[in-house]
Parts: C-alpha cells; structure tokens; sequence
C-alpha cells in the first residue's frame, strides 16, 4: 500500500529524529526569548530607578530588538519544518494514495515519463494485457493482480487497451 511506503520512506529520513532535534530548537529559542526578556525587564528596571541612562536604554532596547527578531524568525523558521513534518505525517496515516489521480490532466510529455517508469515485459494483443517488469519501488506503491502463470515478479494488468 502506498501509504505504508511512504510512512517507511519517512521513517528511513528519520523524520521522528529530526522532529525531536527540532522540538529542542524551539524549546531552546523559547528560553532565549525568555531570557532577553528578562534582561529587558531589568534594564526597565533600572532607567525608572534613574541608575541606567537613557542612551544606555535606549541602546540596550535597540539591542534586545534585533536579538528577539532574529530569535522570532528563528522560531517561525522551526514552526514550518515543525508543521511540514506533520503534514508527512498526516499523508502516512491515509488508508490510502491515489498517486495516478491527475494522469489525464497532465500533458503529453508528462504522461510519457511516468508510463516510462512501466516498462512492459510482455504484450498479449490477443488477451489485450501488458505484462510490466518487477520494479521494487513501485511494486510498494502499486496494488496489482499477480500473473499466475508467472512468478517471477512479473504482473499483469488486464483491460489494458
């Protein structure tokens, strides 16, 4: 089943060990945030206690802007590659993938690549069946009737006209 496929291909990139190093990041981007907020407090703290100048604030503030900028965009950053993981994680729990749905809007060329990836081993013109050769990847992706007659990882297709 194709969707069995893709939950191994996602799997194989390590996408739970990716998603925890992410989950980290962010919760570490969390902290510094946090910590640049605390250091802002005080910086506060000490102008309305007249100990820090205004030019000090000034630039401290200045200061605390760009770093939180640069944290905000990092953590926006991790929020995508956090939601694109979950999306593939998503299309993994699908029963099931209908990868040939948009093959009659494609164009021609298009059409022709994909079929190249079917190279046909057998033609029965009398039978109307192409036999297509075992492709390991595909065979993964696609659910086909196995030729009986045949065990060599051979399938048949029938009505194919």
């Amino acid at each position: 089943m194709a969707s069995n496929l893709f939950g191994t291909i996602l799997a194989d990139w390590n996408v739970d060990t990716q998603k925890v190093e992410f989950l980290y990041e962010r919760q570490a981007l969390r902290r510094q945030l946090g910590e640049q907020e605390i250091i802002l407090s005080r910086a506060r703290k000490l102008f309305v206690e007249n100990i820090l100048k205004y030019d000090d604030y000034s630039e401290m503030k200045s200061e605390f802007r760009r770093i939180t900028d640069g944290i905000r965009k990092e953590l926006c950053s991790v929020a995508v590659k956090l939601r694109t993981i979950e999306e593939q994680q998503k299309l993994d729990l699908r029963s099931s993938i209908d990868i040939f749905r948009a093959f009659e809007s494609l164009d021609t060329a298009d059409k022709k690549q994909l079929v190249s990836f079917f190279p046909p081993v057998d033609i029965d013109l009398k039978k109307s069946e192409v036999y297509i050769g075992h492709n390991v990847a595909l065979s993964r992706i696609l659910v086909c009737k196995q030729d009986n007659r045949k065990t060599d990882g051979v399938y048949r297709w029938e009505g194919f006209q």
